[in-house]
């Protein structure tokens, strides 16, 4: 997820780069926060690394700073995070874009994190930053399975810890066999996620205007409410799980990235709010509700 710096809503449009983009920063994050007042804390950088879990909620990204634009305006730099390829096949996976705001001479960040651990490809991914057609920075993180990062902290600490001596190991207990029988519910949401997982009824990327991301759901649900009360279409997306629940409140959808940025700074303007465009597998909004 992207989080732009807050007030430049207003004023970002889109020059040319005629500066470099200069990265001061990259690794783990802690993702912004609305709080319960609505305002949102800026995304943190906790760690300096380019190798992370590969699980749901994992953050990386970069902090950068652009040098100048034309008449040093802010502009809009694009973000591109590609996954590793997908499958046996080795199929190029579709990489996940959004925009972010940048002013010249000033700290700005551009943050992922999947919500759901099917999302989670190991291997690289490559995060770049774009002005146009022209790339002006990139950066390549791996993302490790978790059972291969405990494998290797058990293997670094293992050899200080004594080993238990035979003649005071505990005996071995009868260990009651879990019952295979499970709910419904949860069948049908392990079949829902598999096959999402595997690519089905996902379908092609939409862009979208994110208004918002919420850790309470009745937050998310009163940014959607007043926004349908201007006529606008808008539903709650959910991603993450436990302490990283987060909910999307999402408006509009669009083909391509340029009716997404039109719209962005349309929407901008006239709400008077903060927003950034995302994009989604259709089949994800779909499954939301989202219209």
């Amino acid at each position: 997820m992207l989080l732009p710096a807050a007030g430049l809503a207003k004023e970002a449009r889109e020059p040319a780069v005629s500066g470099q983009v200069k990265i001061i920063g990259y690794g783990a994050f802690v993702p912004a926060k609305f709080g319960k007042d609505g305002e949102r804390a800026q995304a943190r950088l906790t760690r300096r690394t380019d190798s992370l879990p590969a699980e749901g909620g994992t953050a990386f990204g970069l902090l950068f700073v652009l040098d100048k634009t034309p008449d040093n305006a802010p502009a809009l730099l694009e973000v591109r995070v590609t996954p590793p390829p997908s499958g046996a096949s080795g199929a190029p996976a579709l990489p996940r874009k959004w925009f972010v705001p940048v002013r010249p001479g000033e700290e700005a960040s551009a943050v992922y994190s999947p919500a759901y651990d099917w999302e989670v490809r190991p291997g690289q991914w490559r995060m770049e930053l774009y002005d146009g057609d022209r790339r002006v920075a990139e950066k390549t993180f791996r993302l490790v399975p978790v059972s291969e990062r405990s494998a290797a902290a058990r293997q670094k600490h293992g050899a200080s810890r004594p080993k238990a001596s035979s003649e005071n190991a505990p005996a071995p207990q009868n260990k009651t066999k879990p019952s295979a029988a499970k709910p419904a519910a949860a069948k049908a949401e392990k079949k829902s996620v598999r096959a999402v997982a595997a690519g089905q009824g996902v379908g092609s990327a939409v862009h979208v205007l994110q208004t918002g991301v919420f850790s309470v759901r009745a937050n998310a649900e009163k940014q959607a409410a007043a926004l349908r009360g201007k006529g606008k279409k808008a539903c709650i997306l959910r991603s993450g799980r436990g302490e990283n629940v987060r909910y999307r409140v999402l408006t509009g959808r669009f083909t391509d990235r340029t009716s997404a940025a039109k719209a962005l700074s349309r929407f901008k303007k006239a709400e008077n709010m903060d927003a950034v465009a995302k994009s989604f597998p259709a089949g994800e909004l779909d499954a939301a509700g989202c219209p």
